[in-house]
Formats: C-alpha cells, sequence, structure tokens
C-alpha cells in the first residue's frame, strides 16, 4: 500500500470521525488529541472493517501523533502551559501569527525562586532543514544585538524545543502598539516630537548595523512603540542577516526573503523577484554589508514616508514606491507635506533609487537631527534667561515676606531695617488688605 500523505490522512480520521469535520488546518487542540487517542483504541478493535483499511488508518495515526511526521502543530490555547528546565511558560494571548507559526504573550515563572515575568513567545512549527537554519540565523541575529536590545531592539530570554520537536524563541515582552495600530501621527504631534521619531529609529538601525547586523524587514508592523520607556524599537528578525558567520550552519550573508512590497528597495525587487511567479527568491544572497545597509534605509525611509506625509488613502494606493522617479518621490515628501525642509531632505535622501547614492549610513540624519536638539535647546536656555531678567526687572521693593518666600523678590534687596513690631501699631502702616493685620492693629489701638 503506498503511504498516505498528511492530507489524505486528514481527510481519512475525518471521514472515519476520528477528526472534527471542521478541523480545516493541521492543528489539533489539546481536548481532540486526547480525543483522538480515545477514539481510535475503540475504533481499532471494531471487527466489522477490512484490514486494508484499518492499516491505512493506523498508518495515519501513527504519522500524526506518535511519530509526528505531518506538520501537525499542536493549538496553544490561553491556560496552555510548557515547562523547559526551570521555567513554566503559562501562554495568555495570541499577539499575531505567520506561516512560521504563532506569537503569544505568556507569563514566565522561575520555579526556583517563584519570580515571574511577562514574555513573547515565538512558535515554530516542525520545520525542515532549510526552515531550521532560518531560526538559528534569527537566533544568532538576537544573540548579536544582545548589548543594544534594551535601546533599540527585543531581548533574547530562552529558546527550546519541546518533546514533539517544536521550537521557541522567548523575548521580553514589551508593552506598547506596533505602527499600523499607532495614531502615530496624532501621538507625534501631541509630543511635539517629529524630529524625535526619526531620530529614535534612525540612531536605533545604525547602531545595529554597526553590529553588522541588517535587519531587512523595516515596516509598519515590525516597529513598535515601547510605552514605558517611551522610544521605539524593532521587532522581528526573522529576516536577518549580516557580515557574520554562523558557526555550524554557513553565512549571514543569505536574508530572508523580503515578504511586504511597498517597503522593498528598487534594486532587490530588480534582482530577486520573478515576474512570472510573482514571488521573491527563497533567499537573497548579498554580496558585501554595503548592500544590505542600503536596503535597510531605503524601508526605513518609506516608513518616514508614509507616517510623516501620506494620508490613509495613499497608503492604501501606493505600495510599489521602488517604481517612482526622483520628481514623484519629491512631490511626496515636499515641505509643503511635511511642514519642515530638513524632513523633507532627510526623507529624499534615504529614498534614492540609485543605492550608490543613496546615504550610506546615518551620520548624516543623526548629525542634522542632534544640532537641531542643540539649536532648541540653545533657544529655550535663551528664553529662560529672558524670563528671568523680566522678573528681576519688576521685583517691587515693597513686597511682602510672603512674596519674598515664593520667590518674587531677592531677598538681597531687603533693608537692614529690623522686624516690625505686629503689636505696634505704627508698624501697621503697610498692612495692606491683610485682615489679620488689620485686627492685630485695632487690638494694639484699643
Amino acid at each position: 500500500m503506498n503511504t498516505l500523505n498528511c492530507e489524505q490522512c486528514r481527510l481519512e480520521l475525518i471521514k472515519e470521525k476520528l477528526l472534527p469535520s471542521d478541523n480545516k488546518s493541521y492543528c489539533l487542540k489539546t481536548r481532540e488529541k486526547d480525543l483522538l487517542k480515545t477514539l481510535y483504541n475503540i475504533w481499532i478493535l471494531k471487527s466489522d472493517i477490512s484490514l486494508e483499511l484499518k492499516t491505512k488508518i493506523t498508518e495515519c495515526y501513527n504519522n500524526i501523533i506518535r511519530e509526528n511526521k505531518c506538520d501537525f502543530l499542536l493549538c496553544i490555547e490561553p491556560g496552555y502551559q510548557e515547562i523547559n528546565e526551570n521555567y513554566k511558560y503559562t501562554f495568555q494571548m495570541k499577539l499575531g501569527e505567520g506561516s512560521f507559526g504563532e506569537v503569544w504573550k505568556a507569563i514566565s515563572k522561575n520555579l526556583t525562586t517563584n519570580e515571574s515575568e511577562y514574555v513573547a513567545i515565538k512558535t515554530f512549527k516542525r520545520m525542515s532543514e532549510q526552515g531550521r537554519r532560518e531560526l538559528l540565523r534569527e537566533l544568532q541575529c538576537l544573540r548579536n544585538i544582545e548589548s543594544i536590545c534594551k535601546e533599540y531592539g527585543v531581548c533574547l530570554k530562552n529558546f527550546y524545543e519541546t518533546l514533539d520537536g517544536k521550537a521557541r524563541l522567548v523575548i521580553k515582552y514589551i508593552e506598547g502598539r506596533n505602527l499600523n495600530y499607532l495614531n502615530i501621527q496624532k501621538t507625534l504631534e501631541e509630543r511635539k516630537q517629529y524630529k524625535n521619531f526619526i531620530y529614535d529609529l534612525s540612531i536605533g538601525l545604525d547602531t545595529i548595523h554597526n553590529l553588522q547586523i541588517s535587519h531587512q524587514d523595516i515596516k509598519p508592523e515590525n516597529i513598535i512603540y515601547d510605552e514605558d520607556k517611551e522610544i521605539f524599537r524593532y521587532l522581528d528578525w526573522g529576516l536577518c542577516c549580516g557580515d557574520k558567520d554562523i558557526q555550524g550552519y554557513g553565512s549571514l550573508k543569505y536574508c530572508g526573503s523580503p515578504g511586504t512590497m511597498y517597503t522593498v528597495s528598487p534594486e532587490i525587487f530588480q534582482k530577486y523577484y520573478d515576474v512570472n511567479t510573482k514571488k521573491f527568491m527563497e533567499q537573497i544572497k548579498y554580496l558585501d554589508f554595503d548592500e544590505m545597509v542600503a536596503h535597510d534605509i531605503w524601508s526605513l525611509g518609506i516608513v518616514f514616508l508614509r507616517f510623516l506625509t501620506n494620508t490613509q488613502e495613499e497608503n492604501k494606493k501606493y505600495d510599489e514606491y521602488f517604481k517612482f522617479s526622483r520628481n514623484q518621490i519629491w512631490n511626496l515628501v515636499k515641505p509643503e507635506r511635511t511642514g519642515d525642509p530638513e524632513i523633507s531632505d532627510i526623507i529624499f535622501q534615504m529614498l534614492e533609487q540609485d543605492p550608490t547614492k543613496r546615504i550610506e549610513n546615518f551620520d548624516y540624519i543623526i548629525i542634522k537631527l542632534v544640532e537641531d536638539k542643540e539649536e532648541e535647546e540653545r533657544l529655550k536656555n535663551e528664553e529662560n534667561m529672558k524670563s528671568m531678567e523680566v522678573d528681576e526687572n519688576t521685583t517691587d521693593v515693597n513686597m511682602t515676606r510672603d512674596e519674598i518666600v515664593y520667590g518674587r523678590m531677592d531677598p538681597s534687596l531687603l533693608t537692614n531695617e529690623p522686624e516690625p513690631d505686629p503689636l505696634n501699631s505704627r508698624s501697621m502702616i503697610r498692612c495692606g488688605n491683610n485682615s489679620s493685620c488689620r485686627n492685630i492693629e485695632e487690638m494694639s489701638i484699643n
């Protein structure tokens, strides 16, 4: 008998009512897996089925449950738990999913200290050798950015495999929203920090590049605003690569295939996109690290363009910026739209179609924005000095003691005259409208 593939097995098990009919994906919930075992044990004892069918169903059952040859992913549900060495992970809420698997928010509990913290767990289905290399490449990139992960990226906490061969990548959980769910323009307007937005992401990516690592998948979904630290961070390092090798697993110069069309640079589209299949190559082989950097800079430029100048309608309309001419790009980022000539100039230079003419690194952007920050600080200090001068010039030498205490007057301006006696009526000349002072004056007269 020919070996059945996974899809045939799934349909056969549904037909024999060993799997629910609505199970359309390779996913078994915990209770379904336990039920399948029970039903199979009952079903296999039936005497009214042929030996051939019994053999076929047994093969399917063994492939899925025992040998795990099919790519069935045990469904993770809220409350689902896993233990790895000294940690227990309790899955709480699904944050997202993709072709690789799912991302969950979970509680990580140290079984020795009983300390707990929130983490994000990236789950992976059973992988081919190629998929395993890609996972290890992401793992290596996360380890390489460990020194700066608290400011610009995500921090790796753990990596382990389950008993049935599924990989888990555990990273520190960040409270916040990615740019697709964050009203970035409103947020920036409220804080008046458009330049800070550019500065944070530019200096972050520049720091990452200095570690010889390239993100390669910069897009709004992969940038999160950390609400606790009030900074922007880069997420999802699944396509990252760099100018190093992974010991035992080849070169980091092989990057993952771009998955988002509107952030792809012109040179990557021209070299690696197949117009017939309308897909990118499975992997991209860079000749040097400068090419990786150039692609990252273009992608970040598109993020700036979409969130600082475009309307929602334009974002839905444009998805092939790599085909735009220089004039078309300028019309999108001109000062009339950004409200700032310097921001327009920065984005325009980041979106140069020729990678050899594109900004080579972020030195220009960072220096420019640092100069702006210093100028803003200088103007702020001058304004404070002027305010202090106005206060000094308008000081009234006849101010009361309370007014002096609250800082309206320099105490050195006081005369050396002795403090007036409140019971002396002649000292009440400067009581003004102070009722308590007048009461004392009346008592003194009487």
